[in-house]
């Protein structure tokens, strides 16, 4: 017969072993007196741990950071917004009559326009974004810092 291995006790009470091995480590269990004792001390184990996570009950933190609340539909409305879309579709109107070599320039020119301004918006909210964070990061410095004692000030750190 096969040496039990320490995890195979631990098999056996969660019922992964197959069943002819399971019963060899279970015959080995009644005749050695160590294995034994520590298949017991593993069972109170199981069965306490079993026991307590039947028992635990968990409030839900559930919170949502500022950023993921969707705005109103009604207040994020611009109206500069319907503007564009107007000035578009009347530029789609007008080039459609308009030869092919000037329909690509305007294209290439409206596409370029269309790419810069978005870059600008982006590293806008990029600063915007690391400007609170800094600002953030300064209120939490002083907040530790004035916790741990009137003797210590932020601007000598």
């Amino acid at each position: 017969m096969k040496p039990i291995d320490p995890m195979e006790l631990s098999a056996l009470l969660d019922g992964e072993l197959s069943p002819e091995r399971a019963d060899q480590v279970r015959r080995a269990i009644a005749q050695d007196e160590l294995l034994r004792r520590e298949y017991e001390e593993l069972a109170a184990l199981d069965a306490d741990l079993r026991a307590r996570a039947q028992a635990a009950t968990f409030a839900p933190r559930v919170s949502f950071p500022e950023a993921a609340v969707v705005p109103n539909a009604a207040a994020s409305f611009r109206p500069p917004m319907i503007l564009g879309a107007l000035a578009f579709m009347a530029a789609r109107l007008a080039l459609m009559a308009a030869p092919p070599a000037l329909v690509t320039s305007v294209g290439i020119v409206a596409l370029t326009l269309i790419v810069t301004w978005g870059l600008r918006r982006l590293l806008r909210a990029a600063a915007r974004e690391q400007r609170r964070l800094a600002e953030e990061s300064e209120i939490m410095t002083r907040g530790r810092l004035n916790a741990i004692g009137p003797s210590w000030d932020a601007r000598r750190l």
